[in-house]
């Protein structure tokens, strides 16, 4: 049997951290788990954690039962109707063509080294067991939109110096994911740092001059053609 607590926070703990996505797990209660239909109860390992303050359930599968996509999503239905969370199923060697199947009906799941599809998070990781996997998710040559707007927000309309995501996120009008995904981004090429205690914050600690030569080369022009 996994411990939830382990299995996200150790195993997945980089993958997460990479999309900058803060997990705790706690155990179920008595009330909540007594709620839960027996048949279910015997079928997964039943865990919560909190991940950008949304409750989730994970349901970890005890044994190899494949079954359909449908009875899946039968499974996620029932579990929202009692507890009101969202379910990731955690599943042992499903193949390739199940997990397709779970992917089309917009199913939460991790199977270990394998994938991890987690739609509400918009997470979908293929084939991550291979420390190359896990480092070319940061590495990516050109920086992405948002965090290409972050960078010229500070540097062209308002310091970000010393913010949250949250405020960050109202200021550029994203979402506080994309906004975290984008830091994330910025810290790996070292255009900025962030501290992590009650709230992430960011911090450049530079010249503007010194961030703009740093981020020239990574940067895309919105110009698609010249005429």
């Amino acid at each position: 049997m996994y411990v939830i607590l382990l299995f996200i926070m150790s195993i997945y703990k980089d993958i997460f951290d990479s999309f900058g996505v803060v997990v705790k797990p706690r155990e179920i209660n008595n009330t909540e788990l007594i709620s839960i239909p027996f048949f279910l109860r015997e079928e997964y390992n039943i865990k919560i954690a909190l991940i950008f303050d949304v409750n989730f359930l994970f349901a970890e599968q005890k044994n190899e039962s494949n079954y359909p996509a449908v009875n899946y999503l039968k499974h996620a239905e029932i579990f929202k109707g009692k507890l009101g969370f969202k379910t990731v199923f955690i599943l042992k060697n499903i193949p390739a063509y199940r997990r397709k199947r779970l992917i089309e009906k917009k199913i939460s799941f991790i199977v270990p080294d394998k994938q991890m599809f987690l739609p509400d998070l918009l997470i979908n990781i293929t084939n991550f067991g291979s420390p190359e996997n896990i480092n070319s998710l940061n590495l990516n040559k050109k920086l992405s939109p948002v965090a290409q707007c972050l960078v010229l927000y500070h540097l062209l309309k308002k310091s970000l110096e010393y913010k949250g995501l949250s405020e960050i996120a109202e200021l550029l009008r994203y979402s506080e994911m994309s906004i975290s995904r984008a830091v994330k981004e910025l810290v790996n090429k070292n255009i900025c740092s962030e501290i992590r205690n009650k709230n992430v914050e960011i911090y450049f600690n530079k010249a503007k001059k010194e961030i703009w030569d740093q981020s020239i080369s990574v940067m895309t022009t919105p110009v698609l053609k010249a005429v």
